[in-house]
């Protein structure tokens, strides 16, 4: 077992076709401080929801509210690079069954050349490693599968910290691969060493994008749903990931597929081929839902391809 110490003492299968209709009210965009620039991941298939891996930049026309916008910058970032961050913190005693499900969705859905390592966390001392970089999708399924809770003070912000800074330290000798974070926890902060900004400042200017399945129980009381809520979407605000509140705990009919829904657009945008920066002619950044469309050209012998991308997304403040 490996920890990451830096701090105080320091079966579900879901292989999805891409015929569904993506919504992701719940995603923000990032505004960045000198240039107010949107990253957005787009997936391109032909018309047999086969993967196209050979569309340029000129291929690609991309609308915000029906305006046409002025791409900045256009990336093909394959294979895929992924971190899995759960928290086994007391609070979530009771998800474990839905954390085993988030979790093996993600695995079962990486590809041969993709790569994924697993922390677990509960507090700023128990921050661990247990599964490094690796493709073995059998080994990393027996650690969710093994999974336990112990009790002690949530340090969410912590284990994204040293997560980053690990998955960093591979983004570094390769930017041609997509890599991402992905959190599963309630988001109750409690005993964290390190600040959000810190996360911030870490990942700026990387690629890195960070998706967080919130599993907020609906007993905890309001201040504290509030805060959670807050944290988790302060995380994903500053890497243009995407943040869901999917209703688990409470035992109605229906919200098993909230979760299912959640994670379906979270591999989607995993497994998308292309990351399309552009600057908003509306600069007018304020908590309002814009549009997103993706026009790809056809091929060279006339195929017809289509690009698909979250639905909308979130302008932040």
């Amino acid at each position: 077992m490996k920890y990451l110490y830096r701090i105080s003492a320091l079966s579900f299968t879901v292989f999805f076709l891409f015929n569904f209709a993506f919504s992701q009210g719940n995603s923000f965009a990032k505004k960045d401080k000198k240039k107010s620039e949107v990253k957005i991941n787009v997936l391109v298939t032909d018309t047999s929801d086969y993967f196209v891996n050979d569309i340029k930049q000129e291929d690609v026309k991309l609308f915000e509210d029906g305006i046409e916008q002025k791409i900045t910058k256009f990336e093909k970032k394959m294979p895929l690079n992924l971190g899995i961050i759960v928290d086994n913190s007391a609070s979530m005693r009771t998800g474990l069954k839905e954390v085993y499900m988030a979790g093996a969705t993600l695995v079962k859905n990486l590809f041969p050349g993709d790569e994924a390592f697993i922390v677990r966390f509960v507090n700023s001392d128990i921050i661990e490693i247990l599964e490094d970089w690796t493709s073995d999708k059998n080994a990393l399924l027996k650690n969710f599968e093994n999974m336990y809770i112990e009790g002690g003070q949530s340090a969410v912000v912590d284990a994204l910290y040293l997560s980053s800074e690990k998955i960093l330290e591979r983004a570094k000798k390769d930017s041609s691969k997509r890599y991402a974070l992905v959190l599963i926890s309630d988001g109750e902060e409690r005993d964290s060493f390190y600040k959000l900004k810190d996360v911030s400042k870490l990942l700026d200017g990387s690629d890195v994008q960070v998706f967080s399945i919130a599993l907020i129980r609906s007993e905890m009381p309001e201040v504290s749903r509030l805060k959670s809520k807050s944290l988790i979407k302060q995380i994903t605000l500053q890497t243009e990931g995407a943040y869901f509140f999917p209703k688990k705990f409470k035992k109605e009919k229906g919200q098993e597929n909230q979760l299912f829904a959640a994670l379906k657009s979270v591999v989607f945008e995993l497994r998308s081929q292309y990351l399309v920066s552009y600057s908003p002619t509306n600069k007018d950044f304020g908590v309002e839902k814009r549009k997103i469309k993706v026009v790809i050209a056809d091929g060279a012998k006339g195929e017809k391809r289509q690009g698909k991308v979250r639905e909308n997304f979130t302008a932040p403040n």
